[in-house]
């Protein structure tokens, strides 16, 4: 999903999107990308996809939505926004967890 008005639909689109990806690393020479639409086109999703589709975006996985094209992209939080050595960290969106099975993942 994009933002909070684009609601999950099908889980099952969620995993073949992830199985895609997984198949665009295994055969990057067979790769040519994913996208995800809205459930229903309007005209500025549909000249949207015109200029992914067209190599405009420079991305080979996108969210094409009337209000944009989407990417990920992963940011490393500023050390003002580090509350986590803080103790107060508060989740929001989605978060990125390496290494929580090991010594320090008890803790």
């Amino acid at each position: 999903s994009v933002g909070r008005s684009d609601r999950l639909v099908s889980p099952t689109q969620a995993m073949v999107w992830g199985l895609g990806r997984i198949v665009g690393v295994e055969y990057p020479q067979r790769w040519g990308g994913a996208l995800d639409l809205p459930e229903t086109m309007d005209a500025r999703a549909v000249a949207r996809l015109a200029g992914v589709l067209a190599g405009a975006e420079g991305e080979d996985q996108v969210a094409v939505r009337g209000s944009g094209v989407f990417a990920k992209r992963m940011v490393r939080a500023s050390s003002a926004d580090d509350a986590v050595n803080r103790g107060s960290w508060q989740g929001r969106g989605s978060a990125l967890v390496t290494g929580g099975t090991g010594a320090l993942g008890g803790h």
